[in-house]
């Protein structure tokens, strides 16, 4: 019925079946697959939507076939790797109000962010959360909330003394239902906003019953109800109790109602209107639904074609219709007689192996797993493109996030009496750490072995990946050092597998001249880390020896 408050707007409706696909994708096969007490699993309708039943596919043989066809989850690992890099360097805040965050000496922060939500979650963590919704869904939003106040508050020391402060509230994308804009100004902003609102409720001495309330937002004011009774019966119950003024304390104790809606969007893939965005990992979620299905019909295939069937031959048998399997004889017409096992046929195993490892190779690009594990597959180039490309796509993505944090800064210190409320970086680089792409040294150390690139090169390479520190000068030392491309070769791959650690490594490369014997080992380690760290880097210039 439209004259409620759960009722959905058009561009609700338009997104959210493609967001329940999304969190079915993102939560794994657990999100369709039916357990009892006992936890076995039964066939649900949503089993049937991901793995669907073959024709003539008996209950028993499509049930057996479910339970062992695992789900790789690479969506949901995908979209918390990226959200990892982005706050890889962690959250910094600059010019905000101490109330809000400060930062000691020792790197210590008090103040609201160590509570963001009022809840006991920090801010960071609180972030991290909200990243997450973004990228899984394609947006999310934020509500800087303000408890209203009451009789009791009469100038701002009483504020102060009540402990009442702003806090940030997630609602998802799935739980802001409805809306209405306006035009100011030029501007399309938000005049009416509703949130669906999942709250447990004591029933009883010990029991306890979810109920949905419906938050009705609008400039200055917010009203909640609740709905009863079904389909053309449900009316609107208003909770007075639980409406008022949406404002903030002034200094006097008196509310200013708000003239804004404090809700703020997030939008991590394409907007394509308000309130309206393209998943950007939505191809990914396909790819692994996909490889699902294919590995799922290639482990059926192992299961029917690599075990035998013990088969008996006759005179005397009628040749009847018997169920084929390992555990079952099949018994046939046969003058000749005899007793054999027999194999099935498996020449499309090969096949429908090689269609796994390519969709995986597919999902390992979109989800950028070659940042850790290029694989042979990878050429170092193509891995160093791939890389700057991703490394683009997330900084824009960390960019934009960072912009919607910087609102809600300005919101909670406007409920402060602030003047600003600072601004957010994330880290300037998000690619930082791109595991051990062994590939792309080893590739340099090669042509180092060919003469294609001089020992200076290959120096510069050490001082890229973080073996040297950046006080090394290669154009003063490469001179005076060791010249076998070969034996340094060999050094970093021993390196490489983890045969030498980073000092190991160190030592033998003051031993064998390869950097001058004053290099001090222990200060290098101290300024770049005990790892060995090989990330992509540009291209080094070919110099002739």
């Amino acid at each position: 019925m439209t004259g409620l408050p759960n009722s959905q707007c058009a561009a609700y409706r338009q997104q959210a079946s493609l967001w329940r696909y999304l969190d079915d994708v993102f939560s794994g096969s657990e999100a369709w697959l039916g357990r009892d007490e006992q936890g076995k699993i039964h066939v649900t309708p949503k089993a049937k939507v991901y793995l669907p039943q073959e024709p003539a596919e008996p209950g028993d043989a499509y049930l057996s076939r479910l339970a062992r066809s695992p789900f790789d989850d690479r969506f949901a690992q995908s979209v918390r790797k990226f959200v990892n890099l982005i706050f890889a360097n962690g959250v910094r805040i600059e010019g905000a109000p101490s109330q809000l965050y400060s930062q000691n000496e020792q790197g210590l922060v008090s103040g609201h962010w160590l509570s963001l939500d009022n809840q006991g979650t920090h801010g960071d963590l609180f972030l991290i959360e909200l990243a997450i919704a973004v990228m899984r869904r394609g947006h999310t939003f934020l509500l800087v909330d303000f408890p209203p106040a009451d009789g009791v508050i009469r100038t701002h020391a009483d504020f102060l003394a009540s402990g009442r402060r702003p806090y940030w509230v997630h609602y998802h994308a799935t739980d802001v239902i409805h809306w209405r804009t306006t035009k100011v100004g030029g501007r399309t902003v938000l005049a009416q906003v509703t949130l669906q609102e999942r709250s447990l409720i004591p029933d009883g001495d010990f029991g306890e019953r979810e109920e949905t309330f419906y938050r009705v937002l609008r400039p200055g004011r917010f009203d909640v109800y609740t709905i009863a009774g079904e389909g053309s019966q449900q009316r609107s119950t208003h909770h007075p109790d639980k409406s008022g003024v949406s404002g903030f304390v002034q200094p006097n104790g008196a509310i200013q109602p708000l003239r804004f809606i404090p809700l703020i969007p997030f939008y991590g893939g394409l907007r394509e209107g308000f309130f309206c965005s393209r998943p950007p990992l939505k191809s990914l979620a396909d790819l692994n639904v996909t490889h699902y299905q294919v590995k799922s019909d290639h482990l059926q295939k192992i299961h029917k074609c690599c075990m035998p069937i013990p088969v008996i031959r006759d005179a005397f048998s009628n040749g009847e219709d018997v169920s084929l399997g390992p555990n079952t004889l099949l018994h046939i017409r046969d003058p000749q007689g005899g007793f054999s096992w027999e194999e099935p046929s498996a020449g499309s195993i090969e096949q429908s192996r090689k269609e796994v490892l390519d969709l995986e190779a597919a999902m390992d690009v979109l989800s950028a797993a070659y940042l850790s594990d290029p694989g042979d597959r990878q050429a170092a180039t193509t891995t160093l493109m791939q890389s700057v490309e991703l490394e683009s796509s997330l900084q824009a993505f960390a960019t934009q996030f960072a912009e919607g944090i910087n609102q809600a800064l300005a919101i909670h210190a406007f409920y402060l009496g602030q003047q600003s409320g600072g601004r957010v970086t994330l880290s300037g680089e998000v690619v930082r750490e791109k595991g051990r792409d062994s590939q792309m040294l080893l590739a340099y150390s090669a042509m180092g072995d060919r003469r294609q690139l001089s020992r200076r090169s290959l120096l510069q390479l050490l001082k890229d990946q973080q073996f040297l520190p950046e006080s090394f000068d290669v154009n003063q030392e490469a001179p005076d050092l060791n010249d076998d491309a070969e034996l340094l070769n060999q050094i970093l791959q021993l390196g490489l597998r983890d045969v030498l650690s980073k000092r190991d490594v160190l030592q033998l490369l003051v031993a064998h001249r390869f950097v001058l014997s004053d290099f001090e080992i222990g200060k290098s380690i101290r300024e770049t880390g005990d790892k060995i760290r090989t990330e992509s880097v540009g291209a080094i210039a070919i110099q002739p020896q």
